[in-house]
Protein backbone atom coordinates (compact mmCIF):
# COMPACT_ATOMS: atom_id res chain seq x y z
CA UNK A 1 0.00 0.00 0.00
CA UNK A 2 2.91 2.30 -0.05
CA UNK A 3 2.93 3.29 -3.63
CA UNK A 4 -1.11 4.39 -3.00
CA UNK A 5 -0.09 6.02 0.32
CA UNK A 6 2.46 7.80 -1.93
CA UNK A 7 -0.24 8.76 -4.51
CA UNK A 8 -3.11 9.86 -2.41
CA UNK A 9 -0.43 12.23 -0.33
CA UNK A 10 0.86 13.80 -3.41
CA UNK A 11 -2.14 14.30 -5.53
CA UNK A 12 -3.96 15.80 -1.82
CA UNK A 13 -1.07 18.11 -1.50
CA UNK A 14 -1.58 18.79 -4.94
CA UNK A 15 -4.93 20.02 -4.92
CA UNK A 16 -4.17 21.93 -1.75
CA UNK A 17 -1.79 23.85 -4.05
CA UNK A 18 -3.99 24.20 -6.85
CA UNK A 19 -6.05 25.90 -4.23
CA UNK A 20 -4.06 28.47 -2.76
CA UNK A 21 -2.82 29.75 -6.70
CA UNK A 22 -6.33 29.82 -7.40
CA UNK A 23 -7.08 32.70 -4.61
CA UNK A 24 -3.79 33.92 -5.38
CA UNK A 25 -4.63 34.89 -8.87
CA UNK A 26 -7.12 37.76 -7.37
CA UNK A 27 -10.12 38.53 -6.94
CA UNK A 28 -11.59 38.96 -10.50
CA UNK A 29 -10.04 35.12 -11.76
CA UNK A 30 -11.72 33.78 -8.54
CA UNK A 31 -14.96 35.46 -9.53
CA UNK A 32 -14.83 34.10 -13.39
CA UNK A 33 -13.05 31.18 -13.00
CA UNK A 34 -13.57 29.99 -9.48
CA UNK A 35 -16.92 31.17 -7.42
CA UNK A 36 -20.48 30.55 -8.50
CA UNK A 37 -22.89 33.81 -7.59
CA UNK A 38 -23.99 30.92 -4.82
CA UNK A 39 -20.79 31.31 -3.47
CA UNK A 40 -21.20 34.76 -2.54
CA UNK A 41 -24.67 34.24 -0.54
CA UNK A 42 -23.11 31.99 2.34
CA UNK A 43 -20.74 34.84 2.68
CA UNK A 44 -23.12 37.64 2.74
CA UNK A 45 -25.49 35.40 4.76
CA UNK A 46 -23.16 34.53 7.40
CA UNK A 47 -21.74 38.23 7.41
CA UNK A 48 -25.05 39.75 7.81
CA UNK A 49 -25.64 36.90 10.49
CA UNK A 50 -22.48 37.72 13.11
CA UNK A 51 -23.54 41.12 12.81
CA UNK A 52 -27.83 41.09 12.86
CA UNK A 53 -27.66 37.70 15.39
CA UNK A 54 -30.01 36.07 12.32
CA UNK A 55 -29.54 34.44 8.90
CA UNK A 56 -30.85 36.86 6.54
CA UNK A 57 -29.30 37.77 2.86
CA UNK A 58 -30.91 41.36 2.64
CA UNK A 59 -30.70 42.28 6.86
CA UNK A 60 -34.57 42.13 7.19
CA UNK A 61 -35.70 38.96 6.53
CA UNK A 62 -34.82 35.67 8.31
CA UNK A 63 -34.28 32.74 5.55
CA UNK A 64 -33.61 28.85 5.89
CA UNK A 65 -32.53 28.80 2.50
CA UNK A 66 -29.02 27.10 3.20
CA UNK A 67 -27.42 23.93 3.78
CA UNK A 68 -26.36 24.13 7.55
CA UNK A 69 -23.26 22.11 7.62
CA UNK A 70 -21.51 24.10 5.21
CA UNK A 71 -22.76 27.16 6.24
CA UNK A 72 -21.57 26.42 9.75
CA UNK A 73 -18.11 26.41 8.77
CA UNK A 74 -19.11 29.89 7.25
CA UNK A 75 -19.83 31.23 9.78
CA UNK A 76 -16.97 30.19 11.67
CA UNK A 77 -14.74 31.58 9.00
CA UNK A 78 -16.37 34.43 8.97
CA UNK A 79 -15.93 35.30 12.79
CA UNK A 80 -12.11 34.38 11.73
CA UNK A 81 -12.15 37.16 8.82
CA UNK A 82 -14.92 39.39 9.16
CA UNK A 83 -13.89 41.15 5.92
CA UNK A 84 -15.10 40.23 2.65
CA UNK A 85 -12.15 39.41 0.23
CA UNK A 86 -10.38 37.54 3.58
CA UNK A 87 -13.60 35.50 3.72
CA UNK A 88 -14.04 34.81 0.37
CA UNK A 89 -10.23 33.33 0.52
CA UNK A 90 -10.70 31.79 3.82
CA UNK A 91 -13.85 29.60 2.48
CA UNK A 92 -12.01 28.56 -0.82
CA UNK A 93 -8.92 27.32 0.83
CA UNK A 94 -11.07 25.68 3.18
CA UNK A 95 -13.37 24.53 0.65
CA UNK A 96 -9.59 22.97 -1.11
CA UNK A 97 -8.49 21.24 2.41
CA UNK A 98 -11.66 19.46 2.62
CA UNK A 99 -11.85 17.94 -1.20
CA UNK A 100 -7.65 17.54 -0.50
CA UNK A 101 -8.90 15.27 2.78
CA UNK A 102 -11.18 13.15 0.87
CA UNK A 103 -8.08 11.27 -0.84
CA UNK A 104 -7.67 9.77 2.64
CA UNK A 105 -10.94 7.72 2.55
CA UNK A 106 -9.89 6.75 -0.66
CA UNK A 107 -6.44 5.41 0.65
CA UNK A 108 -8.60 3.95 3.62
CA UNK A 109 -11.10 2.13 1.22
CA UNK A 110 -7.73 0.44 -1.06
CA UNK A 111 -6.32 -0.24 2.26
CA UNK A 112 -9.69 -2.19 3.46
CA UNK A 113 -9.84 -4.20 0.93
CA UNK A 114 -6.07 -5.28 -0.05
CA UNK A 115 -6.53 -3.33 -3.35
CA UNK A 116 -3.64 -0.52 -3.55
CA UNK A 117 -4.77 -0.67 -7.64
CA UNK A 118 -8.11 0.67 -6.69
CA UNK A 119 -7.03 3.58 -4.75
CA UNK A 120 -4.32 4.60 -7.56
CA UNK A 121 -6.86 4.76 -9.82
CA UNK A 122 -9.49 6.26 -7.72
CA UNK A 123 -7.25 8.92 -6.56
CA UNK A 124 -6.60 10.31 -10.30
CA UNK A 125 -9.78 10.29 -11.92
CA UNK A 126 -10.97 12.16 -8.38
CA UNK A 127 -7.56 14.60 -9.19
CA UNK A 128 -9.04 14.97 -12.18
CA UNK A 129 -12.22 15.59 -11.53
CA UNK A 130 -11.32 18.20 -8.85
CA UNK A 131 -9.00 20.31 -10.95
CA UNK A 132 -11.26 20.17 -14.05
CA UNK A 133 -14.52 20.59 -13.41
CA UNK A 134 -14.28 22.54 -10.14
CA UNK A 135 -17.49 21.77 -8.88
CA UNK A 136 -15.90 20.93 -5.17
CA UNK A 137 -13.70 23.88 -4.86
CA UNK A 138 -16.32 26.82 -5.26
CA UNK A 139 -17.04 27.41 -2.34
CA UNK A 140 -20.13 26.04 -1.98
CA UNK A 141 -21.81 23.30 -0.10
CA UNK A 142 -20.65 20.67 -2.41
CA UNK A 143 -17.32 20.36 -0.59
CA UNK A 144 -18.63 18.91 2.52
CA UNK A 145 -21.04 16.90 0.33
CA UNK A 146 -17.96 15.33 -1.24
CA UNK A 147 -15.83 15.26 1.89
CA UNK A 148 -18.94 13.25 4.33
CA UNK A 149 -19.85 10.74 0.52
CA UNK A 150 -16.52 9.76 0.41
CA UNK A 151 -16.72 9.16 4.12
CA UNK A 152 -19.95 7.17 3.97
CA UNK A 153 -18.32 5.11 1.37
CA UNK A 154 -15.43 3.75 2.97
CA UNK A 155 -17.85 3.20 6.24
CA UNK A 156 -20.23 1.67 4.24
CA UNK A 157 -17.98 -0.62 2.15
CA UNK A 158 -15.91 -1.66 5.28
CA UNK A 159 -19.22 -2.33 7.35
CA UNK A 160 -19.68 -5.08 4.57
CA UNK A 161 -16.85 -6.86 6.26
CA UNK A 162 -18.14 -6.43 9.61
CA UNK A 163 -21.04 -8.88 11.08
CA UNK A 164 -22.12 -6.12 13.61
CA UNK A 165 -20.55 -2.68 12.80
CA UNK A 166 -20.77 0.39 15.43
CA UNK A 167 -23.78 2.25 14.70
CA UNK A 168 -22.21 5.34 15.75
CA UNK A 169 -19.64 4.77 13.08
CA UNK A 170 -22.41 4.50 10.61
CA UNK A 171 -24.24 7.17 11.91
CA UNK A 172 -21.88 10.02 11.97
CA UNK A 173 -20.73 10.55 7.85
CA UNK A 174 -24.76 9.89 7.68
CA UNK A 175 -25.78 12.34 9.58
CA UNK A 176 -23.26 14.98 8.45
CA UNK A 177 -23.84 14.25 4.60
CA UNK A 178 -27.57 14.73 5.24
CA UNK A 179 -26.42 18.37 7.05
CA UNK A 180 -24.76 18.74 3.60
CA UNK A 181 -27.47 17.75 0.88
CA UNK A 182 -30.82 16.85 2.89
CA UNK A 183 -31.57 14.88 -0.77
CA UNK A 184 -28.80 12.41 0.06
CA UNK A 185 -31.31 10.50 1.91
CA UNK A 186 -32.48 8.07 -0.72
CA UNK A 187 -28.47 7.01 -1.08
CA UNK A 188 -28.00 6.39 2.72
CA UNK A 189 -31.76 4.36 3.26
CA UNK A 190 -30.16 2.08 0.11
CA UNK A 191 -26.94 1.20 2.22
CA UNK A 192 -28.23 1.00 5.17
CA UNK A 193 -30.95 -1.60 4.01
CA UNK A 194 -28.85 -3.29 1.92
CA UNK A 195 -26.04 -3.91 5.05
CA UNK A 196 -28.90 -5.04 7.74
CA UNK A 197 -29.96 -7.64 4.60
CA UNK A 198 -26.39 -8.92 3.89
CA UNK A 199 -25.32 -9.08 7.52
CA UNK A 200 -28.50 -10.60 8.20
CA UNK A 201 -28.32 -8.22 11.55
CA UNK A 202 -30.89 -5.38 11.94
CA UNK A 203 -30.18 -4.06 15.49
CA UNK A 204 -27.11 -2.07 14.33
CA UNK A 205 -28.49 -0.80 11.88
CA UNK A 206 -31.71 0.31 13.67
CA UNK A 207 -29.65 2.25 16.31
CA UNK A 208 -27.72 3.53 13.10
CA UNK A 209 -30.76 4.89 11.76
CA UNK A 210 -32.43 6.25 15.09
CA UNK A 211 -29.55 8.20 15.78
CA UNK A 212 -29.78 9.85 11.32
CA UNK A 213 -33.11 10.11 12.46
CA UNK A 214 -32.03 12.30 15.52
CA UNK A 215 -29.95 14.44 13.36
CA UNK A 216 -32.98 14.78 11.16
CA UNK A 217 -35.11 16.39 13.60
CA UNK A 218 -32.73 18.78 14.77
CA UNK A 219 -32.13 19.65 11.03
CA UNK A 220 -35.78 20.33 10.76
CA UNK A 221 -35.80 22.17 13.93
CA UNK A 222 -32.89 24.33 12.47
CA UNK A 223 -34.95 24.74 9.65
CA UNK A 224 -38.05 25.94 11.39
CA UNK A 225 -36.60 27.91 13.45
CA UNK A 226 -35.75 30.43 10.35
CA UNK A 227 -38.59 29.93 8.64
CA UNK A 228 -42.06 28.31 8.46
CA UNK A 229 -40.51 25.22 6.68
CA UNK A 230 -38.75 22.12 7.88
CA UNK A 231 -36.66 22.30 4.64
CA UNK A 232 -34.44 25.14 3.02
CA UNK A 233 -37.14 27.50 1.42
CA UNK A 234 -35.10 26.91 -1.63
CA UNK A 235 -36.13 23.22 -1.97
CA UNK A 236 -39.87 23.58 -1.72
CA UNK A 237 -39.50 26.01 -4.61
CA UNK A 238 -37.67 24.34 -7.05
CA UNK A 239 -39.95 21.14 -6.14
CA UNK A 240 -42.22 22.45 -9.22
CA UNK A 241 -39.55 21.75 -11.69
CA UNK A 242 -40.23 18.01 -12.24
CA UNK A 243 -39.68 16.28 -15.93
CA UNK A 244 -42.68 16.86 -17.63
CA UNK A 245 -42.23 13.74 -19.37
CA UNK A 246 -40.09 10.18 -19.54
CA UNK A 247 -38.26 11.43 -22.61
CA UNK A 248 -37.59 14.42 -21.12
CA UNK A 249 -36.51 12.65 -17.33
CA UNK A 250 -34.31 10.19 -19.47
CA UNK A 251 -32.47 13.43 -21.61
CA UNK A 252 -31.62 15.03 -18.02
CA UNK A 253 -30.13 11.13 -16.95
CA UNK A 254 -28.06 10.82 -20.25
CA UNK A 255 -27.11 14.03 -20.30
CA UNK A 256 -25.27 13.67 -16.69
CA UNK A 257 -24.05 9.98 -17.37
CA UNK A 258 -22.41 10.71 -20.58
CA UNK A 259 -20.06 13.46 -19.38
CA UNK A 260 -19.47 12.40 -15.76
CA UNK A 261 -19.30 16.03 -14.97
CA UNK A 262 -16.47 16.68 -17.32
CA UNK A 263 -17.13 19.77 -19.17
CA UNK A 264 -15.96 20.41 -22.61
CA UNK A 265 -15.36 18.38 -25.79
CA UNK A 266 -11.94 17.76 -23.88
CA UNK A 267 -14.06 16.36 -20.87
CA UNK A 268 -16.22 14.65 -22.92
CA UNK A 269 -13.40 12.79 -25.02
CA UNK A 270 -11.83 12.34 -21.60
CA UNK A 271 -15.07 10.61 -20.41
CA UNK A 272 -15.00 8.48 -23.35
CA UNK A 273 -11.60 7.37 -22.88
CA UNK A 274 -12.35 6.37 -19.08
CA UNK A 275 -15.68 4.23 -20.23
CA UNK A 276 -13.80 2.71 -22.70
CA UNK A 277 -10.20 1.66 -20.67
CA UNK A 278 -13.27 0.13 -17.72
CA UNK A 279 -15.16 -1.92 -20.38
CA UNK A 280 -12.12 -3.43 -21.71
CA UNK A 281 -10.67 -3.88 -18.16
CA UNK A 282 -13.54 -6.14 -17.72
CA UNK A 283 -13.69 -7.73 -20.84
CA UNK A 284 -10.07 -9.02 -19.61
CA UNK A 285 -11.04 -9.70 -15.82
CA UNK A 286 -14.26 -10.98 -16.14
CA UNK A 287 -16.01 -8.46 -13.65
CA UNK A 288 -14.37 -10.83 -11.04
CA UNK A 289 -13.60 -8.01 -8.64
CA UNK A 290 -17.46 -6.69 -9.05
CA UNK A 291 -18.64 -10.36 -7.84
CA UNK A 292 -15.96 -10.80 -4.92
CA UNK A 293 -16.99 -6.77 -3.64
CA UNK A 294 -21.11 -7.10 -4.22
CA UNK A 295 -20.45 -3.62 -1.52
CA UNK A 296 -20.01 -1.41 -4.62
CA UNK A 297 -23.41 -2.89 -6.30
CA UNK A 298 -25.72 -1.79 -3.20
CA UNK A 299 -23.87 1.71 -3.06
CA UNK A 300 -24.30 2.14 -6.85
CA UNK A 301 -27.95 1.42 -6.50
CA UNK A 302 -28.25 3.83 -3.52
CA UNK A 303 -26.24 6.63 -5.60
CA UNK A 304 -28.21 5.84 -8.20
CA UNK A 305 -31.85 6.52 -6.32
CA UNK A 306 -30.29 9.99 -5.55
CA UNK A 307 -29.28 10.96 -9.39
CA UNK A 308 -33.20 9.59 -10.26
CA UNK A 309 -33.85 12.19 -6.99
CA UNK A 310 -32.23 15.20 -8.59
CA UNK A 311 -32.97 14.45 -12.48
CA UNK A 312 -36.84 14.36 -11.83
CA UNK A 313 -37.35 17.10 -9.73
CA UNK A 314 -34.65 19.37 -11.44
CA UNK A 315 -34.80 20.81 -14.94
CA UNK A 316 -31.75 23.01 -14.41
CA UNK A 317 -29.05 21.89 -12.37
CA UNK A 318 -25.83 22.98 -11.09
CA UNK A 319 -22.74 21.09 -11.46
CA UNK A 320 -22.65 20.96 -7.44
CA UNK A 321 -25.68 19.15 -6.95
CA UNK A 322 -23.83 16.56 -9.16
CA UNK A 323 -21.01 15.52 -7.15
CA UNK A 324 -22.33 12.39 -5.32
CA UNK A 325 -23.37 10.50 -8.23
CA UNK A 326 -19.83 11.82 -10.41
CA UNK A 327 -18.39 10.31 -7.34
CA UNK A 328 -20.35 7.07 -7.60
CA UNK A 329 -18.94 7.00 -11.59
CA UNK A 330 -15.43 7.78 -10.52
CA UNK A 331 -15.78 4.93 -8.28
CA UNK A 332 -17.26 2.08 -10.54
CA UNK A 333 -14.48 3.29 -13.55
CA UNK A 334 -12.36 2.92 -11.03
CA UNK A 335 -13.27 -0.42 -9.43
CA UNK A 336 -13.34 -1.61 -13.62
CA UNK A 337 -10.01 0.02 -14.42
CA UNK A 338 -7.94 -1.34 -11.15
CA UNK A 339 -8.43 -4.57 -12.24
CA UNK A 340 -6.37 -4.84 -15.48
CA UNK A 341 -2.72 -3.37 -15.06
CA UNK A 342 -2.43 -1.99 -18.31
CA UNK A 343 -5.89 -0.25 -18.42
CA UNK A 344 -4.79 1.06 -14.84
CA UNK A 345 -1.66 2.59 -16.35
CA UNK A 346 -3.14 4.46 -18.54
CA UNK A 347 -6.35 5.49 -17.40
CA UNK A 348 -4.26 7.07 -14.29
CA UNK A 349 -1.79 8.57 -16.29
CA UNK A 350 -4.62 10.00 -18.70
CA UNK A 351 -6.32 11.41 -15.44
CA UNK A 352 -2.93 13.44 -14.34
CA UNK A 353 -2.08 14.84 -17.47
CA UNK A 354 -5.94 15.97 -18.16
CA UNK A 355 -5.85 17.13 -14.60
CA UNK A 356 -2.50 19.29 -15.01
CA UNK A 357 -4.09 20.49 -18.86
CA UNK A 358 -7.00 21.61 -17.37
CA UNK A 359 -5.19 23.69 -14.62
CA UNK A 360 -3.11 25.26 -17.21
CA UNK A 361 -5.92 25.87 -19.19
CA UNK A 362 -8.06 27.51 -16.98
CA UNK A 363 -4.94 29.88 -15.87
CA UNK A 364 -3.86 31.23 -19.41
CA UNK A 365 -7.09 31.38 -20.60
CA UNK A 366 -8.13 35.13 -21.24
CA UNK A 367 -10.79 36.76 -19.35
CA UNK A 368 -13.27 38.02 -21.62
CA UNK A 369 -14.83 41.41 -19.79
CA UNK A 370 -18.52 40.42 -21.57
CA UNK A 371 -18.38 36.50 -19.44
CA UNK A 372 -21.50 37.16 -17.08
CA UNK A 373 -19.16 36.87 -13.80
CA UNK A 374 -16.91 39.10 -14.60
CA UNK A 375 -18.91 41.65 -15.92
CA UNK A 376 -21.20 41.24 -12.24
CA UNK A 377 -18.07 42.25 -10.38
CA UNK A 378 -17.18 45.38 -12.37
CA UNK A 379 -21.06 46.05 -12.13
CA UNK A 380 -21.22 45.82 -8.69
CA UNK A 381 -17.70 47.71 -7.81
CA UNK A 382 -19.81 50.29 -10.22
CA UNK A 383 -22.20 50.36 -7.72
CA UNK A 384 -20.27 50.65 -4.96
CA UNK A 385 -18.56 54.01 -6.35
CA UNK A 386 -21.62 55.48 -8.05
CA UNK A 387 -24.68 55.07 -6.29
CA UNK A 388 -26.24 56.27 -3.18
CA UNK A 389 -25.17 54.44 0.56
CA UNK A 390 -28.18 54.28 1.36
CA UNK A 391 -30.08 52.44 -1.74
CA UNK A 392 -31.56 49.46 -1.36
CA UNK A 393 -30.96 46.87 -4.21
CA UNK A 394 -33.23 43.93 -5.37
CA UNK A 395 -31.46 41.05 -8.13
CA UNK A 396 -33.05 37.74 -9.42
CA UNK A 397 -28.77 36.91 -9.59
CA UNK A 398 -27.70 38.65 -6.35
CA UNK A 399 -24.65 36.83 -4.73
CA UNK A 400 -22.18 38.76 -6.59
CA UNK A 401 -24.14 41.99 -6.52
CA UNK A 402 -25.22 42.14 -3.22
CA UNK A 403 -21.73 40.96 -2.00
CA UNK A 404 -19.43 43.66 -3.90
CA UNK A 405 -21.44 46.30 -3.82
CA UNK A 406 -21.93 47.22 -0.15
CA UNK A 407 -25.47 47.51 -0.34
CA UNK A 408 -28.60 46.21 1.19
CA UNK A 409 -29.62 43.42 -1.25
CA UNK A 410 -32.97 41.36 -1.30
CA UNK A 411 -32.39 38.12 -3.69
CA UNK A 412 -35.25 37.86 -5.75
CA UNK A 413 -35.01 34.44 -6.71
CA UNK A 414 -37.34 33.32 -3.96
CA UNK A 415 -34.74 31.13 -2.21
CA UNK A 416 -33.56 33.44 0.24
CA UNK A 417 -36.00 35.52 1.54
CA UNK A 418 -39.55 34.23 3.16
CA UNK A 419 -41.95 31.88 0.82
CA UNK A 420 -44.43 34.74 1.34
CA UNK A 421 -42.48 35.76 -2.35
CA UNK A 422 -42.93 32.25 -3.78
CA UNK A 423 -46.51 32.21 -3.00
CA UNK A 424 -47.59 35.82 -4.14
CA UNK A 425 -45.12 37.24 -7.17
CA UNK A 426 -44.14 33.37 -8.59
CA UNK A 427 -47.98 32.39 -8.46
CA UNK A 428 -48.64 35.90 -10.15
CA UNK A 429 -50.45 37.04 -7.51
CA UNK A 430 -49.13 40.27 -7.13
CA UNK A 431 -47.25 42.60 -9.63
CA UNK A 432 -42.75 42.51 -8.79
CA UNK A 433 -43.21 46.29 -8.43
CA UNK A 434 -45.65 46.21 -6.10
CA UNK A 435 -43.53 43.29 -3.90
CA UNK A 436 -40.56 45.49 -4.45
CA UNK A 437 -41.61 48.53 -2.94
CA UNK A 438 -43.25 46.81 0.39
CA UNK A 439 -39.85 45.85 0.75
CA UNK A 440 -38.57 48.94 0.15
CA UNK A 441 -36.51 48.24 -2.85
CA UNK A 442 -35.35 50.98 -4.25
CA UNK A 443 -33.54 49.68 -7.43
CA UNK A 444 -33.54 46.42 -9.64
CA UNK A 445 -29.91 45.42 -10.55
CA UNK A 446 -29.78 42.27 -13.19
CA UNK A 447 -29.75 40.93 -16.85
CA UNK A 448 -32.07 38.97 -18.31
CA UNK A 449 -35.42 39.13 -16.20
CA UNK A 450 -37.70 36.41 -15.70
CA UNK A 451 -41.71 36.55 -17.37
CA UNK A 452 -42.67 37.92 -13.61
CA UNK A 453 -40.68 41.39 -14.13
CA UNK A 454 -41.15 42.25 -17.78
CA UNK A 455 -42.83 45.13 -16.33
CA UNK A 456 -38.89 46.50 -16.25
CA UNK A 457 -37.52 44.83 -19.36
CA UNK A 458 -38.24 48.12 -21.79
CA UNK A 459 -38.54 50.71 -18.94
CA UNK A 460 -34.54 53.29 -19.29
CA UNK A 461 -32.18 51.94 -17.07
CA UNK A 462 -29.52 53.63 -15.12
CA UNK A 463 -26.65 51.94 -16.15
CA UNK A 464 -25.78 48.75 -18.16
CA UNK A 465 -23.01 46.79 -18.97
CA UNK A 466 -23.21 43.85 -22.13
CA UNK A 467 -22.71 40.22 -20.69
CA UNK A 468 -22.49 36.80 -22.50
CA UNK A 469 -24.55 34.35 -20.72
CA UNK A 470 -25.88 30.86 -21.41
CA UNK A 471 -24.54 31.55 -25.51
CA UNK A 472 -26.75 34.70 -25.12
CA UNK A 473 -26.10 38.60 -25.29
CA UNK A 474 -27.59 40.57 -22.89
CA UNK A 475 -27.60 43.47 -20.76
CA UNK A 476 -26.78 43.84 -17.14
CA UNK A 477 -28.74 47.16 -16.23
CA UNK A 478 -29.76 49.12 -12.89
CA UNK A 479 -33.40 50.46 -12.76
CA UNK A 480 -35.31 52.85 -10.76
CA UNK A 481 -38.09 50.86 -8.93
CA UNK A 482 -40.22 54.51 -8.53
CA UNK A 483 -40.02 54.65 -12.41
CA UNK A 484 -42.21 51.48 -13.28
CA UNK A 485 -45.64 51.75 -12.79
Amino acid sequence: MRSAAITCLILALLVTVWSVAQVLAGTEYVTTKVTVDDTYYYLLLALNHLNLGFPTYDGVNPTNGFHPLWYGIVLVLGTLFPAKEPLLQAALITAGLLASGSFWFIYAMGWRLERPALAITLAGLWFAYLVSTGAVTSGMESCTTAFCFWWAVYVYIKAFEEPKPSPLTLAMPATLLLWSRLDTAPFLLVMLVSLAVKNRAWKPYVAAASLVSLGIVAYAALMMRWNETPVPVSGIIKAGETASSIAEYGRRLANRLISIGFQRSAGEVFSLFLAVAAVVALLRTQAELFKKHKAVVAFATGAACYLALIAFTHRTVPKWYYVPTDITLLLLLAWAISADKIALTVATGAAVLFAVGSAVARFVEPMDPQHVYLARYHFARWIDANMPKDIVLGSFNAGQIGYFSNRRTVNLDGFVNSADFARTVLAGKKPLSSFLREQGITHLADYGVPDYALEFENDPYIYGVPVKSQGRDMILRIWSVEKVY
